[in-house]
Order: C-alpha cells, then sequence, then structure tokens
C-alpha cells in the first residue's frame, strides 16, 4: 500500500532535494529518497516543483536579508570572524542564485585577435611592450649599497 504525501510535504521534501539532495530530503522528511526521487522526474509534479523552488528560493532571500543585516550592524564584534560571516553570506546568496537562476560565478573570454587587422595587433604589442619596458625602468630600484650592487 503506498502512502499519501500532503502537498505540503511533497513541497518540503522537493525544496530540500533541489538544494541539498534527495538523500537529504529523506533524511529531513522521512520520506524515501525514491518516492522524492520520483517527484523531482515525473512531469506531473512539475507543478510541485516549481512551487517548492520558489518558496525555497523566498526562503534564502529572506535570511539573506537578515543576515547582511547581522553582518553590517555588528562589523566590529570580533565574536565571530569576518571571513566566516561572509562565507555564510556567500552560502545563502549561491542557494539563492541556484534556484532562482542567477550566476554563481561569472568568467568571460574575448579572441581580439578576430576583430582587428594584424598590423593592428602588431601595433598594439609594441606599444604595450614598450609601456612595459618605460614601466619596469622606473620601477626597477637602485643596487647601490646592497651586497649585489
Amino acid at each position: 500500500m503506498s502512502k499519501r504525501y500532503s502537498p505540503e510535504r511533497k513541497t518540503e521534501a522537493l525544496g530540500i532535494a533541489a538544494v541539498r539532495g534527495v538523500t537529504e530530503a529523506e533524511r529531513q522528511t522521512g520520506i524515501p529518497k525514491e518516492t522524492i526521487h520520483y517527484w523531482t522526474k515525473t512531469p506531473e509534479f512539475a507543478r510541485l516543483r516549481t512551487t517548492a523552488r520558489e518558496a525555497m528560493a523566498d526562503q534564502f532571500w529572506v535570511a539573506l536579508q537578515v543576515a547582511l543585516s547581522a553582518v553590517t550592524s555588528d562589523l566590529r564584534n570580533p565574536d565571530v570572524p569576518l571571513r566566516d560571516k561572509q562565507q555564510a553570506l556567500a552560502t545563502l546568496y549561491d542557494r539563492h542564485a541556484l534556484l532562482t537562476g542567477g550566476a554563481t560565478a561569472r568568467s568571460e573570454n574575448r579572441d581580439i585577435t578576430g576583430t582587428i587587422s594584424d598590423a593592428e595587433l602588431a601595433a598594439a604589442i609594441r606599444e604595450a611592450e614598450s609601456v612595459l619596458g618605460a614601466g619596469s625602468e622606473r620601477a626597477t630600484p637602485t643596487t647601490e649599497g646592497t651586497p649585489e650592487g
């Protein structure tokens, strides 16, 4: 005989599964992970998954606002290192971003070699070398009075 779960319990389990995984959802709710996995994959539960994701995103947003307020009002308190506070804020933000489709990392590359001519590229390299050469001459410390000089 299969057990029936309320929409609220399903939403809770799916929300936890979205953030922490099916095994953690099973541990926290007592609902078998096979059942939760079925809910995460079956099209008929798509609306429930969306509701769960939105509810969890809202909870993380509230937690992020509370944490940010606590950190900014308590910056000079040495009881908790600022690094630990920053890591907590970063974790809350990342979880919120994952649930809402926001960016959790950013990396960009641009290949300018296809957009400028060879002559322009060679001129840019020469200019960079002259700037670097002039900069290194100015930045080189004198060696007078040192064992090497």
